[in-house]
């Protein structure tokens, strides 16, 4: 008997060549076909979401990723691309949340260059520090403001 179910990994990968390519449209069907087999499967997802960010729909973004954190908290990419997402919502404070949870999982500098653009963008510095990170898990702290 020949299996039809698409490989979801191979699924995946074709979605974030057509990502790359530019074809967000197809890259979008390949994951929703992987997604149409198995809901949950963390790659589909992570490449749905990166295409939904591509076409600047950041609350279905922020859905997946939301998504993704809660099943796997421990993935910084997840925390950065959910705060990618938030910041294309202008939620800054929540992007800013997440980003130091990614910083707090391992993320490195380049990883958060984001915190930069939302600097720009609001006119607010933020610094992460790693005390604050070691005490509060994930905390990032507006320059001239108290850790909440």
């Amino acid at each position: 008997m020949i299996n039809t179910v698409p490989d979801l990994e191979s699924q995946a990968a074709e979605a974030l060549r057509h990502l790359s390519a530019g074809d967000l449209a197809a890259a979008e069907q390949a994951c929703r076909t992987a997604l149409g087999v198995d809901a949950k499967n963390v790659s589909a997802g992570s490449a749905l979401g990166a295409v939904l960010l591509a076409q600047g729909r950041f609350g279905e973004a922020q859905a997946v990723f939301s998504d993704l954190v809660q099943r796997e908290p421990v993935v910084f990419a997840h925390w950065i691309n959910l705060g990618t997402a938030q910041r294309g919502m202008r939620d800054y404070d929540q992007a800013v949340q997440a980003y130091a949870r990614a910083a707090a999982l391992g993320a490195q500098d380049a990883d958060l260059e984001k915190l930069d653009s939302i600097a720009r963008e609001t006119g607010t510095h933020w610094r992460i520090t790693p005390l604050a990170v070691e005490r509060h898990g994930a905390s990032a702290v507006p320059d001239g403001r108290s850790i909440r």
